[in-house]
């Protein structure tokens, strides 16, 4: 069986070696020989920055199995009997990051944003943040808001592997609030301060986990989180905010939530920023 690959991540790579970890029935996940991630999944799911959208009509978890060994090399890849080609597919990148709006538009959007958060966790209270991680949110925000590098980089180590399930709350609230540092060029002494302190605790988390975190301190999203950033700050968006919350949302049981979470939350400190860090202001 050959499948086809409709569309593939940016930084998909040439040739791997490894073994299928976690399968679903949307989503296969590929254990790489070097410690890294690829996914593997059904045409309806959103982008990710690793990931071949297959052409396939059946369950993944009906053709992977846990523990298979995985090869890709020259655009073909094979799996015990199934095999595929992304020779075909096309790159997906996410919006290019520009100009952005006025303070004015963006603390609208953002406000909005937060109600539409907030009336979809009314209807399912069991996708809120867990009081652990709320608080530590919390913190991250005024850590951002007051330029204190040190506090930031205190909470976010706090947060990692910190929930439970195959991405804990703790790791996909960072990614959100990183995909928001992603789009100020400014930032980029806190995301370096931020990678260094992680690299210890990846260990800790999932290796799912894990991988997300990595593309995320390297500035790559999953297609939801970055239309998201891109309907809160650009000024002609792909997306209105409203849509742009409810793609996010889909995303696992709570993850798409966290991430929101964690997006607002370093979007908010943009409006009540202060004091420089240590490496200056980064408003």
């Amino acid at each position: 069986m050959l499948l086809p690959g409709l569309s593939l991540g940016s930084s998909w790579p040439a040739s791997v070696d490894g073994r299928i970890g976690p399968v679903f029935r949307r989503v296969c996940n590929v254990e790489v020989d070097d410690g890294t991630l690829l996914v593997l999944t059904t045409p309806d799911l959103p982008h990710l920055p690793r990931a071949l959208k297959l052409r396939v009509s059946v369950p993944l978890d009906r053709l992977f199995q846990p523990g298979t060994a995985f090869h890709l090399s020259g655009g073909l890849w094979r799996c015990g009997g199934v095999s595929g080609t992304c020779l075909e597919a096309a790159i997906w990148q996410p919006p290019p990051i520009g100009e952005r709006v006025s303070g004015d538009r963006r603390r609208a959007r953002v406000e909005a944003a937060s109600a539409h958060l907030e009336t979809h966790l009314d209807r399912w209270p069991q996708k809120r943040l867990q009081p652990d991680v709320e608080t530590l949110a919390a913190r991250l925000g005024l850590a951002l808001a007051g330029g204190n590098v040190d506090e930031f980089k205190r909470v976010a180590t706090a947060l990692v592997g910190l929930g439970q399930g195959l991405t804990p709350s703790g790791d996909d609230l960072l990614v959100g609030c990183l995909a928001w540092l992603a789009r100020r060029p400014e930032a980029r002494a806190w995301r370096d301060d931020l990678a260094e302190a992680l690299r210890p605790r990846l260990a800790t988390t999932t290796p799912v986990s894990r991988h997300y975190l990595i593309e995320a301190l390297a500035g790559r999203f999953s297609e939801p989180m970055a239309l998201l950033a891109d309907a809160l700050d650009a000024p002609c968006p792909v997306l209105p905010v409203w849509k742009a919350i409810e793609t996010a949302l889909v995303i696992g049981a709570s993850s798409g939530a966290d991430g929101i979470a964690g997006l607002l939350v370093a979007a908010r400190s943009d409006f009540n920023r202060s004091i420089g860090s240590d490496h200056g202001s980064i408003q």
